[in-house]
This record gives C-alpha cells, structure tokens and sequence, in this order.
C-alpha cells in the first residue's frame, strides 16, 4: 500500500477488485445474505420502523386521534366493508379496491382505533428497507448495508413530505418500487456478469415485481408510470441482446406474479357483482378527476420539487454515476435504469400539476444508491 494513496482511491480499488473478477472466482455469499442475515435485518427494521412511525404517523398509540382525512377515510371504507356494505357502491372513494383490503386488514386488527394501520405502515417501511439493504448488499458489507437502507427513513418520515400524519397510498408504494429496483438491478448485474443468480433467483424476481406492480394496480393504477419506463428499458435491453428466451420467461414470469396477486381483487368484485362500480369509479371517474382543473400554488410546488424531488434524485444519481463510472461495479445500463425511474417521478409529479407532499415518497427507495456510493 502506497502512503500516498487516499481512502477514496483505497476503497475504489477494493471495490472494483472485489467484483470485477470473473463469476467463478467471487465470493457471492457475501452479496446473496442468507437467510439468518436477513431475518436478524428485517428485525432491526421492524423495531426501528415500530419507533420512528411511533412518532410520526397520527395513527400510532402516540396521537389520540387521526387527522389525516384520506387515512380516515380510507379506515372508513374498510369498517364500512366490514359491517356488510360495499365499496363504490354503498361507500364512495376513488381508490382502487386492493387499498381497501389493506384497510380492512386494519380494521380486523384493531375494531376501536387506528392503531391496526400503524401496524402496517410498520411493516411497510421495515420491508422498504429490508429490500434497500439488499440492494446494498450486493455492494457492502452487512452493517454498512444496514446503514445505508436508513436512508429510506431520511427522505421519508425524516422530511417535511411526511407532514401529513401517514396512511397514504405512497407508503405502500414504497416497498413494492424498493423491491422492483432491488430485482432489476440484481438482474440486471448478472447479465453482465458481476454475479452468478441461478434460474429460480432470476425469474422470482420476475414473479415478486409482478405481484408488487400489480399492488399498484389495483390501488392507483397511475403510479405504474414510475416503474414502467425501467422496466421497459430492462426488456428492451435484453431484446437487443438477443436474449429471447430470457426475455420471454421473464415477461411470463413477471405476468404470472402479477396475475397471482390480482386474483384476490378480481375474486372480491366478482364475489359482490362490483365490476361496473369499480370501473365507473376507480377508472372514469378518476380520469375525469386527474383531468380536472384543482388550486395550484407555484411556490409551494417548486418549493416541493426542489427539497423532496430534485435533492433525492441528485443524491441518487450522483452515487449511481460514481459506482459505473469510478469504481465499475454497476453497469451503465443501471445508471440509465434508476435515472428513467427518477424522471419519471419528476415528468410524473410535473403533468399531475399537483404538490400533494405524500407524493413525494415515492423518492425515498432510490436514494439507497446514493447511500451505497458514500
């Protein structure tokens, strides 16, 4: 070791030394956790998701009430659901009708208050980091992954986005986009040969993403923006390099999970004759309603797209750039996979024209890149 040699250009060479060695020669139990690692993070998560919602969520045994008016509302479906009547139908909301059944799961839990969602928001962010640790393990060692998952909670229930009291459809956005940028990247550095992932690794992460973007779907189907254009410069990707028959087990994959989580909604509007509810509701009348002129305050907005969009995708890019560019441990095609999700948040917030700050959520996953890099 040279004694003029920095600490950054000392952890660059390890780095780049440690995973640009051919597949046979690298040590993938250290970028694959086993299970016992991840059930001890998922722990720690849980406990630190548990005390962070605690105080920041009005739903948590903290507040003696919730003034958050779309989580009340969507607790009142849910109860609503629960004492025989029907959505869309009996009780009117414009969600998608799987959000409901995440209420209702709510409402069983705890009948009297509101605590049940501070349970579910809990295990939300616990799984949102669990995943971003994932991500970063494949680059660091456990603790330093562990640290660099937290920044979730940084951009999140640490930022002035997170005023309004939780319960926000954004929030169970959060784990089911970490997770598609987890599998995509991870997928995405075995084609190129960083990692060795077998065949059931690849194509259940295929299966998972499915069942998360249909969670998506079936909760506000305009979100799917955000994870659309990744996932189409994913495949693209894999056409291009003529990888057929990869390409067509994992839309099939992919199609399969999404078609297994979709089964339950589909099974519950069947169940109570709601198809044409549902679809005046959840799809014209929302898009009459996205189309719609509402109050629009430019400096709030521009306020909002600096601190809680261009901040987050800056840190996110910036660590991006220096792990293809400098050390050369992400493909390039990575930096372009997690920039079009970035952009897509920013094009997306942007033709909304509106500044709804739980809107500004969706940001938190991506900034784990730029946690890794630092």
């Amino acid at each position: 070791m040279h004694k003029n040699d920095s600490k950054p250009k000392l952890f660059a060479r390890f780095i780049r030394d440690r995973y640009t060695s051919s597949p046979a020669d690298s040590d993938l139990s250290s970028a694959q956790p086993y299970n016992k690692e991840l059930a001890i993070a998922f722990l720690v998560f849980i406990l630190i998701s548990a005390l962070c919602v605690f105080f920041a969520a009005f739903s948590s045994p903290f507040f003696r009430y919730s003034t958050n008016s779309d989580s009340n509302v969507y607790f009142s479906v849910a109860r609503a659901m629960q004492n025989g009547l029907l959505p869309y139908r009996d009780v009117f909301d414009h969600k998608g009708v799987f959000l409901y059944l995440i209420y209702y799961v709510a409402v069983w839990m705890t009948p009297t208050n509101m605590n049940g969602v501070y349970i579910l928001l809990t295990i939300s962010s616990a799984v949102t980091m669990l995943y971003g640790f994932r991500l970063a393990r494949l680059f660091l060692p456990s603790i330093p992954a562990m640290i660099s998952a937290l920044s979730i909670i940084l951009f999140s229930m640490g930022s002035p986005v997170y005023e309004n009291g939780g319960g926000s459809t954004e929030e169970f956005f959060m784990p089911c986009i970490m997770a598609c940028l987890f599998y995509l990247v991870r997928h995405k550095i075995h084609l190129h040969g960083k990692i060795v992932l077998s065949g059931v690794e690849r194509f259940s992460g295929a299966f998972i993403g499915g069942i998360f973007c249909a969670v998506i779907l079936w909760v506000k189907y305009s979100s799917l923006a955000v994870l659309f254009i990744p996932y189409l410069i994913f495949v693209t990707d894999m056409l291009f390099r003529k990888q057929i028959r990869e390409t067509a087990t994992y839309i099939g994959s992919f199609l399969m999970g999404a078609a297994a989580l979709s089964v339950i909604p589909i099974s519950y509007l069947w169940r109570h004759e709601l198809f044409a509810d549902f679809w005046n509701t959840y799809i014209v009348f929302n898009l009459d309603y996205a189309s719609s002129e509402t109050a629009f305050n430019i400096a709030t907005f521009l306020q909002m797209m600096l601190l809680a969009a261009l901040i987050p995708t800056t840190y996110t890019l910036l660590g991006m750039g220096y792990l293809s560019k400098k050390v050369k441990v992400v493909p390039c095609r990575c930096f372009w996979l997690v920039a079009s999700h970035a952009l897509s948040l920013i094009f997306f917030i942007v033709a909304l024209k509106k500044a709804f700050p739980y809107y500004f959520l969706l940001f938190a996953p991506m900034t784990v890149f730029g946690s890794v890099a630092i």
